[in-house]
């Protein structure tokens, strides 16, 4: 967006004294709209949006697409460390004694070929 809901007062306050100035008409339609605007589904919806961005771990501090590629590294970063502990997982379960057993294979696999 163009324009954060937190700015929607600084617009009705320009126009508004725009056309007190009478560099602009006052029509119907604008008048409709300043009343019909509401304030506290934008104040709910920040809300929202601030506990999604903890949720998500995006700071508020940078806004449009630097929020997003922060959240993208954040996925990437959890996922590296979610798979190197997957796979020391599999190399405490899997790799202990593996040189022990892998030899003594060995050595009966050559004393079966000799015989």
């Amino acid at each position: 967006p163009l324009a954060e809901p937190s700015q929607v007062d600084r617009f009705i306050n320009f126009y508004k004294e725009e056309i007190a100035a009478k560099n602009l008409k006052s029509t119907k339609k604008f008048k409709s709209s300043c009343k019909s605007i509401s304030r506290e589904e934008d104040l709910s919806e920040a809300k929202e949006a601030e506990e999604l961005a903890k949720e998500l771990g995006i700071s508020k501090a940078k806004p449009g697409e630097g929020g997003l590629l922060e959240m993208i590294r954040s996925k990437h970063a959890r996922r590296e460390a979610e798979g190197r502990g997957f796979l020391a997982a599999l190399e405490a379960k899997y790799c202990q004694g593996t040189r022990s057993s892998s030899s003594a294979k060995g050595k009966k696999k050559r004393a079966r070929a000799k015989k």
